[in-house]
């Protein structure tokens, strides 16, 4: 009996910390109680793949954007509830992380109420490459706001909604741009989407461009050559008024248009030949011309005159039509094998002889072998849009061309030879581009860029697209060619 005593009292010793200890016999467990978790949706959308609840640091249960979920057995007392896997445009009153208190022998329901906007992403932004020394570029997305984008370091754009947008980069150095163009079309669900604008810069370019230059007024506009870094600019003028001149291939003749004489009953006026240095000027057509393009053995010439292309000897003689149609603007593929042109296509019975940019008289770029057979249309346009001044790039692989039309500023646009792939080349700024001519190793596009102001000036531009480095002259100009 006493060693009995002993026993109950060590026992009591050990409980001690728990109940006290009396008489009676030892205490039972603490009645439970239960958790029951709701969620409510009270937005426009849902989270579409709703949550998950996690009790005390227990394994984390999914739950439903609608729906109820129990955790039982729990001790009366304080318990913590976290939430997870809340969508980044959705919000959950209260937090994600709350304690409830937890009665003995009850139900205590906690509703989880989330608001929910539009699905949204991210959108990481780094534009790499480009000069050194650049400080920064501008992002815009949808047209929006102007956001700064250090060069070479990610931005991100948050709250995204879900859908198709348009990333757009600005703020090229001049004679800098991005492959591919400087928009993007970013597609989002949710996620973060990584973006990177590669941006290349022109190499110091050699060679020469030939170019018309006018001052207005009486000035009918003659030519004039100049490197392609803006120096050495020599003046042609004395040579008489002069437009659309082309070097020989070997650098010692100019052939270009001028109206010199008068302009014909027909409205062309003719081809000339002259040194390069502008003198022994000297008429080559009598039967009217314009858009003399050389061969590239030096030996030929095609024009555009009287409803055609025609060919001729660089001398004048042996002349030959070779294409009958609205042609214009013919320029001599590098292997010489075939010439591309510019055709008026004429949808409503002669109508576009009157009205030369009459809408049902679209322009297709062609091309034609110089047997005048092999007819193919590189471009195939609707009524309302035109494409002219086609310019063969130096490997003969792609032609640059010129479109406009009804509705359709005019943009520069590159199309392989086959016609597949036709893809404008995005100019940065506010520039209506004309009148390609590619530099000797294809890297760059010299264009008449005109800004709003009215101006004209020359542009050299990357032949992926960018910021054109402007000549900026007094008066008007228009490259021809360069070499």
């Amino acid at each position: 009996m006493r060693a009995s005593n002993s026993v109950r009292a060590l026992l009591c010793m050990l409980f001690a910390s728990i109940a006290g200890c009396s008489g009676g016999d030892l205490p039972g467990p603490s009645a439970g109680g239960e958790l029951l978790i709701t969620t409510r949706n009270a937005g426009a959308t849902t989270d579409p793949d709703g949550y998950t609840v996690t009790v005390d640091a227990q394994r984390p249960r999914a739950i439903g954007t609608a729906a109820a979920i129990r955790f039982g057995g729990l001790a009366a007392g304080a318990h913590r509830v976290q939430v997870g896997g809340i969508a980044s445009n959705c919000v959950l009153e209260g937090g994600v992380e709350r304690i409830v208190e937890v009665a003995a022998n009850a139900t205590t329901g906690v509703e989880l109420r989330v608001t929910c906007g539009p699905p949204t992403g991210k959108i990481e932004v780094r534009i790499a490459g480009g000069r050194p020394d650049r400080g920064s570029y501008s992002i815009r997305l949808d047209g929006g706001p102007p956001v700064p984008a250090p060069a070479s370091e990610p931005v991100l754009l948050d709250q995204v909604a879900d859908g198709v947008h348009v990333l757009a980069v600005s703020g090229f150095a001049l004679g800098c741009g991005v492959a591919g163009g400087p928009q993007r079309e970013v597609t989002i669900h949710g996620q973060t989407v990584e973006v990177t604008f590669e941006v290349t810069c022109l190499a110091s370019l050699g060679g020469r461009l030939l170019f018309n230059t006018s001052r207005g007024g009486a000035d009918p506009g003659h030519l004039a050559s100049i490197r392609a870094d803006g120096s050495d600019a020599v003046d042609l003028g004395a040579a008489g008024e002069a437009g659309r001149g082309q070097w020989s291939p070997d650098g010692t003749r100019i052939a270009f248009e001028s109206c010199r004489d008068g302009v014909r009953g027909d409205g062309y006026c003719e081809i000339y030949m002259m040194n390069a240095d502008g003198s022994r000027v000297i008429r080559i057509t009598n039967s009217g011309g314009f858009n003399p393009t050389w061969s590239p053995d030096g030996r030929r010439i095609v024009f555009a005159a009287n409803g055609g292309l025609h060919l001729m000897n660089a001398d004048g003689t042996d002349l030959t039509r070779l294409t009958v149609g609205r042609d214009e603007s013919p320029d001599w593929s590098p292997d010489g094998s075939r010439i591309a042109f510019s055709r008026l296509l004429d949808y409503s019975n002669a109508r576009c002889m009157l009205i030369r940019f009459d809408p049902a008289c679209p322009n297709d770029i062609m091309t034609v072998q110089v047997d005048g057979t092999g007819l193919f249309a590189v471009t195939h346009n609707t009524p309302q849009l035109h494409d002219y001044q086609p310019a063969w790039s130096p490997d003969g692989s792609r032609i640059a061309f010129v479109r406009s039309g009804v509705g359709f500023p005019a943009a520069l646009f590159l199309v392989r030879a086959d016609g597949t792939g036709a893809a404008a080349v995005a100019v940065d700024g506010d520039i209506r581009p004309g009148g390609p001519v590619w530099s000797p190793d294809g890297t760059a596009i010299a264009i008449s860029a005109e800004g709003a102001d009215g101006a004209t000036d020359i542009g050299i531009v990357p032949a992926a697209g960018g910021a054109p480095a402007l000549l900026t002259r007094p008066g008007t100009e228009y490259p021809s060619d360069w070499r």
